[in-house]
């Protein structure tokens, strides 16, 4: 029963985390969508995913600001406020010398967390995306345009009910401190 309601919190996770992406990107007319030629995507998937991840490649080099956006289930904000997680996720962001930006951006890290709690235990999991706007061309077929992953990072654990609050802000933090480590790797002279 336990691991049941397990995998249904992170199923919601996801499917949030989905819908969150699919609310910011309804009108790609805003964006300026860089052109991916077929030379970019024919190289194997499971090399261009062990690139992504890493931010090799320069995958995340020239990237100047983000839009910061953060999802939450209901019972992550009682637990902790969304202004928390924004705070220690930016401060970490902008003291590695990234822009993060209200407006909408082409590149929008997305922090997903969702939590359930019962007794004095708390479950969490915290997923962190970049993702960006592309156009794909193939021969004879007319660009088609989608979100790509760009960078993730995820955890998930147990933490007690006391001390959530301040583990969930500092999860954010560490998720925060990844992806600038990663930028930083691809971008050492910006």
């Amino acid at each position: 029963m336990k691991a049941t309601k397990t995998n249904t919190l992170f199923t919601v996770a996801a499917i949030v985390s989905v819908l969150v992406l699919l609310y910011f990107y309804r009108e790609p007319k805003a964006l300026p969508a860089p052109v991916v030629t077929k030379e970019d995507v024919s190289e194997p998937l499971r090399n261009v995913t062990s690139q992504v991840s890493s931010g090799v490649n320069g995958y995340l080099r020239g990237l100047r600001e983000v839009q910061l956006v953060i999802s939450m289930n209901d019972n992550a904000k009682s637990v902790v406020e969304e202004n928390a997680i924004r705070m220690e996720m930016e401060f970490n962001l902008r003291r590695s010398g990234l822009n993060v930006v209200e407006r909408r951006a082409p590149y929008v890290l997305v922090y997903g967390l969702s939590t359930q709690s019962r007794d004095s235990l708390s479950v969490y999991n915290a997923d962190c995306h970049l993702v960006e706007r592309v156009v794909f061309l193939r021969e004879e077929e007319k660009p088609t345009s989608g979100l790509y992953q760009v960078w993730n990072a995820g955890n998930f654990g147990t933490v007690g009910t006391d001390n959530a609050k301040d583990a969930l802000v500092k999860q954010s933090g560490e998720a925060a401190r990844q992806f600038a480590q990663a930028w930083t790797d691809a971008n050492p002279v910006l």
